[in-house]
């Protein structure tokens, strides 16, 4: 017999969807490293400021919804994955409620 259960493999995205405050419209991309990096091609654009409100969905359906700020003059990079990492690890506000296990999630980052 297998001891092998679904509760062992994490649970990753299926759609990150990006609504940017400046701009109509939205972005739908696959995966976290994608949306960094649309974040900072946007920072980098002269962009002083990035706002955005997101959605990721995951592959269980579970929808993650929250808005994310980002300053081009900060010392970071934008990075909606660390911003999201921390809301499911509970040392950053969370956008919405989060799932029972947020730890079996995939958060990769850039």
């Amino acid at each position: 017999m297998n001891s092998y259960t679904s509760h062992d493999e994490k649970i990753d995205v299926a759609k990150i969807r990006i609504y940017p405050s400046s701009v109509h419209g939205a972005a739908v991309l696959g995966e976290f490293r994608a949306a960094d990096r649309l974040l900072i091609h946007w920072a980098d654009g002269g962009m002083e400021r990035v706002e955005i409100d997101f959605e990721v969905t995951f592959q269980d359906g579970y929808a993650y919804r929250g808005r994310y700020e980002y300053r081009r003059r900060s010392r970071g990079r934008p990075s909606l994955s660390k911003f999201v990492r921390r809301a499911f690890s509970g040392k950053g506000p969370a956008g919405c409620l989060l799932p029972a296990s947020p730890e079996r999630y995939l958060i990769e980052a850039f």
